[in-house]
């Protein structure tokens, strides 16, 4: 018996130092990522300026601290000068590709592909690597609308505008190093010739031997090949979100080194040979490159599960702390660009979390279970360790808190190896045209179909996961204090059970605490689309959704909301409705409500929402003209449609008519219409039938379009307050000048999402206060 442990405390394991290679890595990265980031509104010249300077102090201030016998103090201060350095010369690099750039409409562009095509909002789009006769190189976003297959390596040829992208308006292009974007008119994708192309085959005969009619053939394809657009259009890939498992199925270096962690796992389970082990892992890293088809992201994981693999298998996690180091600086040098990217970030995160911490948690585990459980749960010491460290800033990226991580890493910890190796065996034999293919590939549909079912019923568990949203920079600081506090408080007792009880306490009761809105009623930001919120004594209906997943779990979390007692979807449209499966995966939904018509409605967009809904919500209710339902001290009214015109389409939104009395006294104190994507013609009607009158919020039809609403209109509603859900540099132009000029003609004052971001109108008995929120 280890001293401590006949009073339930556990002693944790020899603390491990950080090597200078790790520390130096780990101050060189974030100056690197600061500066780049920063120098998005620098002029270039300014940028080259303070590059040279940074080199040239940082060269003097280590002949003076190495001169007073400050060795690490020296290495320090050079690795932050020169990781602003480099991050500024990556900056001035950027501007010179766009300045490159021109922007010709209609002419022939080629390039390299370096991402798989996948479907968008508004069709399909690729990144391409620009290659132009006249010198112009730089990534371009492609987009278009073609059934062209275009796979990562393809020469890509296309015709079309091109247009630099505004770094002023758009920082995530900036980050990402986009330079341009394109809408391709014709497009035209060719394989690439020399290895690469063999390469390409291979991964092409891999995903077409992979692919199949339902979700287990698409799980494989993402597994194996990295192959994710099938797998992203399915109903459990929201499942894996939840379950805080999709990095599974992510080209990405916490894929990698997760699954190399699982694997590693495995084999120490049946007692597999070192040096085996080691081959056989390296064996799965070099077929997931193959089949992935050498993404910039899998070469980078490939570099960061090796160090993983090093503390698994080695005896000296400072090694591998150094390897690590080792492996920052030499990624970040050869491409800078990496310092900002979010899946670089979670791997060598991860990577440092398995390193650092995995030992401890492990040592956790087996005093909360003993020898028997510890090999089992050796994945949710594994997970844990990588978490430490990750977790905040995914929920940061991801505006999600999957709470059901662990528990889930751990029940598909004896599938998960299965099914991946058995795919990129299945995919390489395949590829290889060999008889025994078959056979393979049905052991990892078996796997596939089991790790289906599992996460399926795992994300169906109430509070599952939680919409949590923080600021990035937050995130980082409050992640480095945990992990410093975790190292600096390594050899004290700890009583472990009573730790995970209370983290588990915690976490359900933040997840389960009410919204604290108040009376309001809330334009949400989500992009080119509608959602809004009416909140009122704790109860919450969303009106819309809109398409973007994360934006709208970011703002529900914003808000504190962990409980939507109703979700009225007013029709069909995918920017009003998209984003339904996700608020079933992360918030209790008491029922869906639609217009009645909807139910019985035998066009696609109707049958599709129908079945959305039912996925979403128990209960799903059709609402006639003329229904009421209350939320808290609103009424809400049915006032349209009469009947379905347009097939569910947008003549067919439902329209509400929202009554607010504040004190109770049986007297309307506040007015809100809600007319979805309704337009002129359907007001007009709505005005004629006396079914509305003067009100005090409108929320503008279908995002202020042309046709939007007249002024006869608008003189007869005469809003105070004009609420528009609409996306920055949307395609369709809105809102349109007419509809704000006729908006501000009758005194309305208009806020817009694209605009004003997320705006609350707070209702009070005597005071209606307008509040932008973020």
């Amino acid at each position: 018996m280890r001293l401590g442990e006949d009073r339930g405390y556990v002693l944790a394991p020899p603390r491990p130092h950080v090597p200078v290679a790790c520390s130096c890595a780990f101050v060189f990265w974030p100056s690197c990522a600061v500066a780049f980031l920063e120098a998005r509104i620098v002029d270039p010249d300014v940028c080259l300026r303070y590059a040279v300077i940074a080199i040239c102090l940082g060269a003097i201030m280590a002949l003076l601290l190495v001169h007073f016998r400050k060795k690490m103090a020296a290495l320090v201060v050079c690795s932050i000068l020169f990781g602003i350095a480099l991050g500024l010369s990556q900056a001035v690099m950027l501007q010179t590709q766009w300045e490159s750039i021109g922007e010709e409409d209609g002419h022939s562009h080629a390039g390299r592909a370096v991402s798989d095509g996948e479907s968008s909002t508004y069709g399909k789009r690729v990144t391409v690597r620009l290659s132009e006769t006249g010198g112009a190189k730089g990534l371009v976003v492609v987009s278009y609308a073609s059934d062209a297959d275009v796979l990562r390596g393809d020469w890509v040829h296309w015709t079309g505008d091109l247009e630099r992208v505004d770094w002023l308006e758009d920082s995530y292009s900036w980050q990402e190093g986009h330079v341009a974007a394109s809408n391709a008119r014709v497009i035209d994708a060719s394989p690439p010739s020399g290895l690469i192309g063999v390469l390409r085959l291979v991964r092409n005969r891999a995903i077409g031997a992979l692919q199949g009619p339902d979700d287990e053939h698409a799980l494989l394809q993402a597994l194996a090949c990295g192959y994710r657009g099938p797998f992203k259009s399915t109903d459990v890939y929201a499942g894996y979100q939840s379950c805080g498992v999709a990095h599974m199925v992510a080209v990405s270096g916490a894929h990698l080194v997760i699954v190399t962690g699982l694997f590693a796992a495995g084999f120490k389970l049946v007692r597999m040979p070192r040096k085996l082990s080691v081959a056989a892992l390296i064996s799965i890293m070099l077929a997931y490159l193959v089949l992935s088809g050498l993404p910039v992201s899998a070469i980078r994981a490939t570099v960061m599960s090796s160090i993983g693999i090093l503390a698994l298998f080695g005896r000296r996690r400072p090694s591998s702390l150094n390897a690590l180091g080792i492996g920052v600086f030499a990624i970040l040098c050869s491409d800078p660009l990496t310092a900002a990217s979010a899946s670089f970030a979670l791997s060598a995160l991860s990577t440092f979390g398995i390193v650092m911490f995995a030992p401890l948690f492990d040592h956790w585990t087996r005093a909360l279970w003993g020898p028997a459980g510890s090999s089992f749960l050796e994945p949710f010491a594994l997970t844990c360790a990588a978490s430490l460290p990750t977790q905040l800033y995914s929920c940061s990226l991801f505006q999600l808190l999957p709470i059901a991580s662990p528990l889930c890493n751990v029940v598909l910890a004896p599938l998960f190896p299965l099914a991946c190796g058995a795919s990129l065996f299945a995919g390489l034999l395949s590829a290889a045209r060999l008889p025994c293919a078959d056979a393979v590939l049905g052991i990892a549909l078996l796997s596939a179909r089991f790790m289906n079912g599992i996460v399926g019923a795992i994300s169906e568990v109430p509070y599952a996961a939680v919409p949590f949203t923080i600021d990035t920079m937050a995130a980082i600081i409050v992640s480095a204090l945990v992990c410093g506090c975790t190292w600096l408080a390594w050899d004290k007792y700890v009583k472990a059970r009573v730790a995970v009880a209370g983290a588990v306490l915690m976490f359900y009761f933040a997840a389960s605490s009410p919204a604290v809105l108040g009376d309001a009623i809330v334009m949400l930001d989500v992009g080119q689309g509608d959602s809004f919120i009416v909140a009122s004594q704790g109860e919450t209906l969303l009106i819309d959704t809109g398409n973007q997943d994360k934006k709208l779990l970011g703002q529900i979390a914003h808000l504190r909301i962990a409980h939507i007692d109703n979700v009225l979807i007013t029709h069909g449209d995918d920017d009003h409705c998209g984003s339904l499966d996700a608020i079933e995966q992360t918030v209790d939904v008491d029922r869906v409500l639609l217009a009645s018509d909807a139910l019985t409605c035998a066009s696609e967009s109707c049958e599709a929402l129908v079945a959305q809904s039912r996925r979403a919500a128990d209960e799903v209710v059709g609402l006639d003209y003329g229904d009421y339902f209350r939320v808290g001290s609103f009424t809400m009214k049915v006032i349209w449609p009469h009947r379905f015109v347009d097939d569910g389409g947008n003549a067919d939104s439902v329209c509400l008519l929202a009554e607010y009395d504040g004190d109770g006294d049986g007297r309307t104190d506040f007015t809100a219409l809600f007319t979805g994507d309704a337009e002129s013609e359907q007001v007009g009607e709505l005005i004629e039938n006396g079914d509305v009158g003067k009100i005090d919020l409108l929320k503008v039809g279908h995002h202020g379009s042309k046709n939007a609403t007249t002024k006869e209109e608008m003189e007869t509603l005469n809003p105070a307050i004009a609420f528009i859900g609409v996306g920055k540099g949307n395609r369709y132009g809105h809102p349109s000048g007419e509809t704000l000029s006729v908006l501000e003609g009758v005194g309305a004052e208009v806020f817009r999402s694209d605009r004003d971001g997320e705006v609350a109108c707070r209702l009070s008995t005597d005071a209606v206060r307008i509040e932008r929120i973020r």
